[in-house]
């Protein structure tokens, strides 16, 4: 016995009433006056605290597993 599938002509018409409803709901909002104007724009630069570590043991670090100036998902090298 197959399992339960709902036909794919309704699910196209659900989906085309749902864009529809949303989009009567967000227009009346993004048009209204000063609704743009709440948005926040920036741009620039982070500045933070440089701060240097060291150890109680002498020695040099031989990698560096972080690249400097880089976004999170991309930050760490491989070892």
């Amino acid at each position: 016995m197959r399992p339960f599938e709902p036909p794919r002509r309704a699910l196209l018409a659900a989906g085309a009433i749902a864009i529809v409803l949303a989009s009567l709901v967000a227009v009346p909002i993004l048009l209204e006056p000063g609704a743009l104007a709440s948005i926040i724009e920036a741009s620039g630069q982070v500045s933070g605290v440089e701060v240097t570590l060291s150890s109680k043991v002498p020695g040099i670090a031989e990698v560096v597993a972080v690249r400097e100036a880089c976004s999170p998902p991309t930050c760490f090298r491989p070892m």
